[in-house]
């Protein structure tokens, strides 16, 4: 079947029209990303181009853009080192902006949400299950985030010691604790209990206090504080 060339689209569904029509918030997420592709080839167009990255299998979306690979990119014909370096480009400087905003903000991170806020870029499409220790201060402000370990696509291991030297080298007063379920359900596992309960144990001793274990599977996310496993 012949592909329609972007002249032959009528003129109110051509992104670049559209956008001069209605304003950038019109735009569907396939007409921002045929934007920035620019082009298609002979056999697509940069609309049908944009929905064959959207529709990968690890993409499944625009938030899937965050974690894409360069080798899947190049595969796709039409999409060539270029295409796919402007994309990768344009995720990570998105994944820079939303955490500079975060960081760079002196509020207190003492509910599930604004927490998994400094997380969301990094972790909602992450393909492997990563470890993160939150440090805070007496008023709950962010002193320091360090990813403790970096596992396979459905587990890590981590043990309180380790989360409590890391949380002393860097002064912290109160402790959260992040991690991802690639699977996208961000249901508590036994060994999140566990490791929850264990690390809550151990900070008892050394006047440090967990506040919460927030697990984050897509855009959504589990605060074991928040549904009563610990108080």
């Amino acid at each position: 079947m012949r592909h329609l060339a972007m002249k032959e689209i009528p003129i109110d569904q051509r992104p670049y029209d559209k956008f001069e029509a209605m304003g950038v918030h019109a735009l569907t997420e396939v007409e921002l990303l045929a934007i920035l592709l620019r082009s298609g080839d002979q056999t697509k167009n940069s609309l049908e181009l944009a929905r064959e990255v959207l529709e990968l299998p690890e993409v499944n979306g625009v938030g899937g853009l965050m974690n894409v690979s360069y080798h899947n990119l190049v595969a796709i014909r039409g999409i060539g080192k270029v295409k796919a370096t402007q994309l990768l480009s344009m995720a990570e400087l998105v994944r820079r902006i939303l955490n500079c905003k975060n960081e760079g903000m002196k509020q207190a991170y003492s509910d599930p949400d604004s927490i998994a806020s400094l997380y969301q870029a990094d972790l909602a499409y992450c393909p492997v299950e990563q470890v993160w220790l939150t440090c805070l201060d007496t008023k709950n402000h962010l002193l320091a985030r360090e990813m403790l370990s970096q596992g396979t696509v459905n587990s890590t291991m981590i043990s309180p010691r380790e989360i409590y030297l890391s949380a002393i080298k860097h002064g912290a007063v109160g402790i959260v604790l992040v991690h991802n379920h690639p699977s996208g359900d961000c249901t508590p596992s036994k060994e999140d209990i566990d490791l929850t309960l264990r690390t809550l144990e151990a900070g008892k001793n050394l006047g440090l206090q967990l506040l919460d274990h927030i697990i984050i599977g897509g855009n959504a996310f589990y605060s074991l504080k928040e549904h009563g496993v610990f108080k």
